[in-house]
Order: structure tokens, then C-alpha cells, then sequence
């Protein structure tokens, strides 16, 4: 059971509970958005793949026979309307966990706290079951990386947050599987972290250890970033570089 309709910027669809047409419907959501003149996708495409899992696995129980249905609606300005509705009881979101754990490793559900942490806002509905999120694709900011030496020095291209993370993460790996081990993050066009970007860096930090260790260093924090690397223990695993690091000759 699939079937999609596309009409007046709007993509409906209905599908069995199958794990295999969440794929196939992803797959022709990208083609509806870069139709729709959006180019910057990945964080509206995980929104819509966690609320499709979650309305297959817990709404429906995968049971093939029982329908998920809803509609991608594109509002212009690289702004989506996500709506999916299934057979099930419903969600209560005092329930729900919307907050990323801080150990990246900590074996729990992360379906609702990433489409919190992407979305610009989230209504629940009981009769029927669905979930209705409105979602932009972020302004892009890249990272960038200058090699000093050995030593690569990595420039966010702005705040460290879940718009963001994928890029920097991509760039950090990147780099690690060049062989460098020593590393140094310079926040001074950075104002935010948050959760995600913390998970980020704590799950980057326990690579490097686990790849032979090495140096990370961070600079140009601001004061606020200070504490909270104080605050959530990173200071343990970063070193909090002063600002006249950058005046002996070698500045990130």
C-alpha cells in the first residue's frame, strides 16, 4: 500500500507500515523539495524520516495493514509543513523525552529530541493520532579548517548547534582520518552551543582517544562558553586556551 499526490506545493501520501516505503517515500520527498527550489534539506528530511519511524514502529505497531498517512507542504521561503497521522492511540508529549543526552554514547531514544531540536514548532493531536511540525532548512554555515604544523585549527562557521553540527562533524572526521592528532577549535565567531554541539564535541574527543589520543585545544571562547565547558566537565577533556595564545605567533 503506497500512494502519493502532489498538488498545489503539496506532496499527501499513504503507505502500509513498512520500514521499506518510509525509505521510498523520503527518497521522492527530497525530489518534491529540490522542486521546490530547496537545496538545503538534511535536517527537514531527518524530521520527516523519525516522525514516519515513529509512526510506523510505535503509532502502528509495524503492522503492514494499518495505514500512515499525511502531507509535506511547502510554504515558501525553504519552509515545510510536515504532517503524519497513523492508526494509534496517540502520543502524549508530557511523556516524551525532547532533550539530547550529553553522553552520545547513553543508550536512549533520540527520535523526539532530534525533531525537537530541528523544528520550529510541534502540535500533538489525539483523535486522530498526528503530529503536525513546521520546519526551515537552516542558513548555511561552514566550517574551515587551517593547518599550523601539525596542528589543525578548526573555525566553525558560526554557532554550534543542531543546524550546524553535521557540517562541522563531517569536517572533524575529515581530518582525523588524515592523521592529524592535534587539534585546535577557535570560537571566536562562535556565541552557541548546544546540546547537540556539546554531544558533538564529547563524541569527537573520545575518537581521538580512541584513535592513539592527541591534543584539543580551544580558543577565542567567550566567557559565557568558558562556563559552560566548565560547567558540563569538557575543560577535563579541552584545553581552555587564554586569548594571548593567539599573540605568540601562532593564531588560529
Amino acid at each position: 500500500m503506497f500512494a502519493i499526490q502532489e498538488k498545489d506545493h503539496v506532496l499527501h501520501f499513504s503507505m502500509g507500515s513498512d520500514m521499506r516505503l518510509v525509505d521510498r517515500f523520503v527518497a521522492l520527498a527530497k525530489e518534491f523539495m529540490e522542486r521546490e527550489g530547496c537545496q538545503h534539506f538534511s535536517e527537514i528530511i531527518i524530521v520527516l524520516r523519525e516522525l514516519l519511524i515513529n509512526a510506523v514502529e510505535h503509532g502502528n505497531g509495524r503492522n503492514r495493514e494499518k495505514r500512515v498517512q499525511g502531507r509535506l507542504e511547502a510554504l515558501g521561503h525553504d519552509r515545510f509543513c510536515i504532517e503524519v497521522q497513523d492508526e494509534g492511540l496517540g502520543v502524549d508529549p508530557e511523556t516524551l523525552s525532547f532533550t539530547m543526552p550529553e553522553d552520545p554514547s547513553q543508550d536512549r531514544s533520540r527520535g523526539f529530541a532530534l525533531i525537537h531540536a530541528f523544528s520550529d514548532e510541534i502540535r500533538f493531536s489525539q483523535t486522530p493520532s498526528s503530529v503536525r511540525v513546521w520546519v526551515s532548512a537552516p542558513l548555511q554555515t561552514h566550517a574551515t579548517c587551517r593547518m599550523q604544523g601539525e596542528r589543525a585549527c578548526i573555525l566553525p562557521g558560526g554557532d554550534i548547534t543542531a543546524a550546524s553540527a553535521e557540517n562541522l562533524r563531517r569536517l572533524l572526521l575529515k581530518t582525523l582520518d588524515q592523521g592529524i592528532r592535534s587539534f585546535c577549535l577557535d570560537l571566536s565567531a562562535t556565541s552557541d552551543i548546544d546540546s547537540i554541539g556539546l554531544s558533538l564535541l564529547i563524541g569527537f574527543a573520545r575518537m581521538l582517544r580512541e584513535n592513539g589520543g592527541g591534543s584539543l585545544e580551544i580558543l577565542h571562547a567567550r566567557e559565557d562558553l568558558k562556563t559552560l565547558f566548565r560547567m558540563t566537565r569538557l575543560d577535563r577533556i579541552y584545553t581552555l586556551l587564554p586569548d594571548t595564545a593567539a599573540q605568540g605567533g601562532q593564531p588560529c
